[in-house]
């Protein structure tokens, strides 16, 4: 006589319904008891604060990888550590305090990538980042990112001027993330044209 074993019953916790959205999970409870510090996160991770801390340190990292291995996820976590808002979890509370940053906290700038032009897109994230911290400013911002044609040396400016602020207030300087930057790329390379003509054999 074969007898078979009532299937076990697995429940997937509500954290891993769906997928990471930077902006709206950064504005919501900060609840990061679920995340896992993989040895791969935990090594990016102090790659890149002693890389901050270092003076002509690298600023800028890329992070690329397949759909769904977890980017957004660390990118949230990342940017929590280095805002110092790590409320309620301590595997990340150690870590930061194993690492050269003391009490030191940025300021993060914030964005989803989208298959639109990417320099109106950073004002548009700035601007809506300083409503709260310096609302002269953000609406000074926000006007710039209507302009039809934004150059570079604004786009440096104004996140030069909003770093100061935020200097002032206490902080590090800024934290730039851009999540799903591929989209802005996509625009780019669908919108490209060609400045002079070819002759073709």
């Amino acid at each position: 006589m074969t007898t078979f074993e009532s299937p076990a019953r697995v429940e997937v916790r509500g954290r891993f319904h769906r997928s990471v959205q930077l902006i709206r999970d950064w504005q919501g409870p900060p609840d990061l008891q679920d995340y896992l510090i993989t040895p791969t996160v935990r090594d990016l991770t102090q790659r890149i604060v002693r890389e901050l801390q270092a003076p002509g340190g690298t600023r800028a990292w890329s992070i690329t990888g397949p759909y769904g291995t977890g980017k957004s996820a660390f990118a949230l976590f990342l940017t929590r550590f280095l805002a110092n808002r790590l409320n309620g979890f301590p595997e990340a509370g150690f870590l930061r305090q194993s690492l050269p940053l003391g009490n030191q906290s940025f300021f993060p700038i914030l964005l989803v990538g989208e298959r639109a032009p990417l320099k109106p897109a950073l004002l548009r994230a700035l601007s809506s980042t300083f409503v709260l911290t310096n609302h002269a400013l953000a609406c000074e911002i926000k006007e710039a990112a209507q302009q039809n044609r934004i150059d570079d040396a604004t786009v440096i400016r104004y996140f030069e001027r909003a770093a100061e602020e935020v200097k002032r207030h206490g902080y590090k300087g800024l934290l730039i993330v851009v999540d799903e930057f591929g989209k802005f790329l996509e625009y780019a390379a669908s919108n490209l044209h060609c400045s002079h003509s070819v002759n073709w054999p």
